[in-house]
């Protein structure tokens, strides 16, 4: 299974403003990285899942769902994630994942990698990981260049925190054979759909500000499709 970056119908192309959205504003998208995880895909109408075993404070071994780490401008990072099925013949029937990182891992430090300390989340917004970072440079009201950061992680409400992560489950169509599936994510989506999102209006960034970033998520639920490899 790969996972292939789209925007405004096309392959995804990064530091170029060749995109504009449904107020106008003409954008080019220069960096994404994101987490994705609990995945799985049901086979022969089973569900067939990929985890981690973890040792708690107490000892005990626990099962978790792998978080995998995205990086759009890194060819270097591997962006596949393989499942081995038993059957000689088999047919996928859909494909399910989360939005974000398992809860019992999203703490600071749980992820070892160096690289991911880009990824840490404020501690007084909830702390832990950034599900995404989607950073933008668009063109203003005023014909000036400025930043819009999308970052989505946990959120502040009035009694605490809220995680933020959402389950996306895709249907796949059935062929006679393929070599494998594509998760397609179309960037624009996330600024269009229900909510359609002024980038003018967040120029300070959307960190802390649950509302936007809910409204966000909401348009996340349209962000993913999925497709066989031939």
């Amino acid at each position: 299974m790969n996972v292939d970056y789209y925007c405004d119908g096309k392959p995804l192309k990064t530091n170029d403003y060749c995109y504009s959205n449904s107020f106008g504003t003409t954008y080019q998208i220069t960096d994404l990285q994101l987490f994705l995880s609990n995945f799985a895909i049901c086979v022969n109408g089973k569900w067939l899942t990929k985890s981690i075993q973890i040792k708690e404070f107490d000892g005990v071994q626990k099962q978790y769902s792998e978080p995998y780490y995205f990086d759009c401008t890194d060819s270097l990072l591997q962006n596949t994630i393989v499942f081995t099925v038993k059957e000689r013949k088999f047919t996928v029937d859909s494909v399910r994942f989360t939005f974000g990182i398992p809860k019992e891992l999203n703490v600071p430090y749980s992820l070892t990698d160096s690289k991911l300390a880009r990824m840490y989340w404020p501690e007084t917004l909830g702390g832990g990981y950034h599900y995404m970072k989607l950073n933008l440079k668009f063109i203003d009201n005023q014909t000036l260049m400025s930043l819009f950061n999308c970052h989505l992680g946990k959120g502040v409400v009035a009694d605490g925190f809220v995680d933020n992560d959402f389950v996306v489950t895709l249907p796949v169509t059935k062929e006679k054979q393929s070599k494998g599936i594509v998760i397609r994510m179309d960037l624009d989506k996330w600024f269009t759909g229900p909510n359609p999102i002024d980038f003018n209006l967040y120029t300070k960034g959307i960190m802390g500000n649950q509302e936007v970033m809910g409204k966000i998520l909401e348009n996340g639920m349209n962000v993913f499709s999925v497709s066989l490899r031939n």
